[in-house]
């Protein structure tokens, strides 16, 4: 296995949109198919993300083969997340980057206390498929323009949802 989704919470894992991870993980001792130190390694990212962030849902993807961690804040979004390249923090005992990477995340999000606050977490700005809509003035054009578009179209009555047959929800611009 090679990508995986470790998810520390009593809450149901979300797939990331972007991956076809082979299994979800719902406890840390749950990883196999990796290294012995990539696993320890993703534990501590999740561990370190916990221990700065309590009460938020942290979902820590370890890939073995590309050697990288995806780290998703799923109180926001199960797509837009921050990659960690396993050689920027397999030598920092304090976890640094995975602060960083959380920080990073809940800060696109307009998101500023400490803590997990469900009235705050409610407030942040969602998109059509209730997915939190984060600060992204430094991607790409094409893919903001795209974005935008599927907004629009959303608003604007122009789509449908359409449930493929493993259960995936798509939508559908409808011209």
């Amino acid at each position: 296995m090679t990508d995986l989704n470790l998810v520390l919470s009593d809450s149901r894992p979300i797939r990331d949109a972007g991956a076809q991870p082979e299994g979800e993980v719902h406890h840390p001792d749950l990883l196999v198919g990796l290294s012995a130190s990539l696993h320890l390694l993703a534990k501590d990212v999740a561990d370190a993300l916990i221990k700065r962030w309590p009460g938020f849902l942290w979902a820590v993807q370890p890939d073995q083969r590309g050697q990288i961690i995806n780290v998703f804040c799923l109180n926001f979004s199960g797509e837009w997340g921050y990659t960690i390249r396993v050689t920027d923090i397999q030598d920092d005992p304090k976890r640094k980057e995975a602060i960083r990477a959380g920080g990073e995340i809940l800060r696109r999000f307009g998101y500023t206390l400490d803590r997990f606050d469900a009235q705050a977490a409610n407030h942040v700005p969602r998109d059509f498929k209730g997915e939190g809509i984060p600060d992204i003035s430094d991607m790409p054009a094409s893919r903001k323009k795209l974005r935008a578009e599927l907004d629009a179209a959303h608003a604007a009555g122009r789509t449908r949802e359409l449930v493929m047959p493993d259960g995936t929800k798509i939508l559908e611009v409808v011209k």
